[in-house]
């Protein structure tokens, strides 16, 4: 069945973060790829997808988050019993949280900018497939570039998830400070985002350090 995957704005403007993730789930032998689609996601859409957490505190940030800067919608085939291993593969949502093997620890330094969605489930996946396919026109099997020729452009290029995780404990630990460490935070991020615009590199700041604890 199809499940939906979402390579978020931070994957898609940290390349080699975006690759990574692409790439591990193609590897894993789990499920098929099957449509790759760049998008900038309509709030409306990204209201009724997320109106399970609209009571939440981080709502405004998640749907501001998501509807910034342009994402890659994939349809995700895969058979219903993979369908936790999959997400196993990923790891936590919190992305700092995450397990070591996990994709998400290789390549999102931290809190709920975690690269990518996944649908949780079967009944999810038909929710969330159907309205996203109903709201934006995507079909199985529309591909912007090959997934292949993405991982190939992408995947060798700067990924500095780990040393970016290690400055933000230093910061939430109390150990340091962001003022302390913007400049090579900045310099972090603009080496990952190839060829990104500098008000997409502050997107990427805002979406990192406004979750420090």
């Amino acid at each position: 069945m199809l499940f939906l995957a979402v390579l978020k704005p931070d994957g898609a403007i940290r390349k080699a973060s975006g690759a990574g993730i692409l790439k591990g789930l193609m590897d894993s032998g789990l499920c098929r790829l099957c449509s790759f689609k760049e998008v900038v996601v309509p709030a409306q859409l990204l209201a009724e997808h997320y109106k399970h957490v609209s009571h939440r505190g981080f709502y405004p940030w998640l749907i501001r988050y998501m509807s910034s800067y342009p994402s890659f919608v994939i349809f995700v085939e895969a058979e219903r019993e993979n369908i936790e291993n999959i997400r196993r593969l990923l790891g936590a949502t919190r992305a700092h949280e995450a397990e070591a093997t996990s994709l998400r620890y290789r390549y999102c330094p931290y809190g709920g900018a975690n690269g990518v969605h996944l649908s949780e489930d079967e009944r999810a996946g038909r929710f969330e497939t159907k309205l996203w396919r109903d709201t934006l026109g995507i079909r199985k099997g529309q591909f912007d570039i090959p997934i292949e020729e993405y991982i190939d452009a992408y995947f060798d290029k700067p990924n500095h998830t780990l040393e970016l995780r290690r400055i933000f404990f230093e910061i939430a630990k109390g150990n340091s400070s962001l003022a302390e460490q913007d400049k090579r935070i900045r310099e972090l991020l603009r080496e990952e985002s190839v060829g990104a615009s500098e008000d997409r590199i502050e997107f990427l700041y805002w979406v990192l350090t406004d979750q420090l604890e």
